[in-house]
């Protein structure tokens, strides 16, 4: 019995020790301040939000319990520029942002055709250069591949995942926090629609992120000339929708 005693005892000082980090809320609105409906809010480890009919979003934060100094939140929106906030992931906050018209800003990604050549990806299919190297793997509801260019080596790698919440559609905290250039484009095939992002790090490192919600492409720690031969994989990109 006062084994028992002393064990809760210590749960909960432990539990009061606890840092968790705070719910976060806020609104989205156009630039002409009309509050924008069916906004996908996300944060790494939190549970993606959407926004209701005023425009209000809540990203519940009770179950993390050692929060990170920055947090990095992404906004998405049909017809709307992505949009990422890095926030205090300390302290309870409301965040109130704003998302432009992306105006056809959007890359558009053709449908594959029926002889699209030797690809790999389920939805988003990509090209696999002639003499490049192509692994592929499969877990349980997870499938990946990686591309790289064969004998001439080199860090630079293309890796791929599809599955269900195999990627909610946005790069690595890490990479966004990592980054001293940053550029996010929306990209759109029929209903699809999903995140073009790169970044450039402080020693001169790229790397980028295609996506959508189940399914993305990516690399990082590229010099300029991998990075290059890995942009041609992406940019030849297209979707398979059926």
């Amino acid at each position: 019995m006062t084994k028992r005693v002393v064990f809760t005892v210590l749960l909960v000082a432990c539990g009061l020790g606890a840092a968790y980090a705070p719910d976060l809320t806020g609104t989205v609105r156009s630039k002409a301040g009309k509050p924008l409906a069916g906004v996908v809010v996300f944060s790494k480890s939190f549970k993606p939000s959407e926004t209701d009919a005023a425009g209000r979003f809540r990203l519940r934060g009770a179950d993390q319990v050692f929060p990170a100094e920055k947090r990095v939140v992404f906004f998405s929106g049909a017809g709307f520029r992505p949009l990422l906030k890095v926030i205090d992931g300390r302290d309870g906050q409301a965040l109130d942002v704003e998302l432009e018209e992306s105006a056809g800003a959007e890359r558009a990604v053709p449908a594959c055709a029926r002889d699209s050549g030797r690809r790999a990806g389920v939805f988003l299919r990509f090209p696999v250069p002639k003499g490049a190297a192509l692994s592929r793997g499969r877990d349980v509801d997870v499938s990946d591949f990686q591309i790289s260019r064969g004998a001439k080596g080199g860090r630079g790698r293309l890796y791929g995942l599809s599955g269900p919440r195999a990627t909610y559609g946005y790069p690595s905290d890490e990479w966004v926090l990592a980054a001293r250039e940053l550029t996010l484009r929306p990209w759109k095939s029929g209903t699809f629609e999903g995140l073009d992002a790169r970044g450039r790090t402080a020693d001169g490192g790229r790397w980028r992120y295609f996506g959508m919600y189940g399914e993305a492409a990516m690399y990082s720690d590229a010099n300029e000339e991998e990075a290059a031969f890995l942009d041609r994989i992406i940019d030849g990109v297209c979707l398979a929708a059926n």
